[in-house]
């Protein structure tokens, strides 16, 4: 998932409305293995692996520079607004489940083998609030300009077995694995800030 909203370069003059750069997005990942409400006998599972990914860039920015096709800066740009706000919002969740059979196994046969039970759940996401660049940003009426990222990110696996006890079952291993990777970041970075009420620059992650 990736999710961009920007203002590159752009000059906006004496502009009497709000200038909005919002960024909003969700990357959800769901695997799951359904229980069965069957007996099961004679059986050998070897491997039962799950796997969810969940994986997302949320941008939101003004970034007063101008580009070449290089990427060599050509020029810088003047931004202002009654009011500025740039915000960058998203969610991002993972989960992996493994459900053993809700029957169990036939108590009176005998020997079973459940080998491995895998559940991996793994969230990746870069996010960024920003006003950047080497020019002017200001409010046109001396107003509040405010920078923004919210985040929400969560990883979960879990790996279910029968709630009634059965002889001769071996389980080899039950594992496990969640991983939250998140790298969020608000800034106001090299630009000139004028005629500004305030300046806020907030970034929340993973807060209730």
């Amino acid at each position: 998932t990736k999710v961009r909203a920007y203002t590159r370069g752009v000059s906006v003059l004496n502009y009497h409305g709000k200038l909005n750069v919002n960024a909003n997005g969700t990357s959800i990942a769901n695997a799951t293995v359904e229980k069965s409400g069957l007996e099961l006998s004679y059986v050998g599972v070897g491997l039962v692996v799950l796997f969810a990914y969940a994986k997302g860039c949320f941008e939101a920015y003004v970034d007063t520079n101008g580009y070449s096709t290089t990427g060599a800066v050509t020029g810088t740009s003047e931004v202002r607004a009654y009011s500025i706000a740039v915000d960058t919002k998203y969610t991002a969740y993972a989960y992996a489940g493994v459900s053993a059979p809700t029957g169990g196994v036939s108590a009176d046969i005998g020997v079973y083998e459940f080998n491995v039970n895998i559940g991996v759940a793994i969230v990746t996401t870069s996010a960024l609030a920003g006003i950047m660049g080497g020019g002017i940003v200001g409010s046109s009426t001396a107003q509040d300009i405010l920078v923004t990222a919210t985040g929400d990110t969560h990883a979960e696996a879990e790996v279910q077995t029968p709630t009634i006890e059965v002889s001769g079952v071996s389980v080899a291993a039950n594992v496990i694995i969640a991983i939250l990777r998140s790298s969020q970041l608000a800034l106001a970075e090299d630009v000139t800030i004028e005629q500004a009420k305030s300046l806020s620059v907030i970034s929340n992650l993973n807060v209730l």
